[in-house]
């Protein structure tokens, strides 16, 4: 028999942070409740839930950017807020 020269293809499929991006999902959730006026004190417990996703989405392997970019906007739209408490209501 002759020997045939088989060539073999193995498909990875990408790893993924599924924490990170539901915590990506909830920060541009809680960027948009946070930026309108009325509403937007919804956005706080939204914006907590994403940083601590976020924390919880920078112990994974792959995707760490996407958890220390919604780690960096949750932060600065909670210090936003409470800007806008120490300003503009007290």
């Amino acid at each position: 028999m002759a020997s045939e020269n088989v060539t073999k293809l193995i498909i990875q499929q990408p790893q993924r942070n599924r924490v990170a991006t539901l915590s990506l999902f909830f920060g541009v959730l809680g960027f948009l409740l946070g930026i309108i006026p009325v509403i937007g004190w919804l956005a706080v417990p939204v914006l907590l839930l994403s940083f601590i996703l976020g924390l919880v989405g920078l112990l994974g392997k792959v995707n760490k950017v996407a958890a220390f970019s919604v780690i960096m906007l949750s932060t600065l739209m909670i210090a936003y807020k409470l800007w806008f408490v120490q300003f503009f209501l007290l």
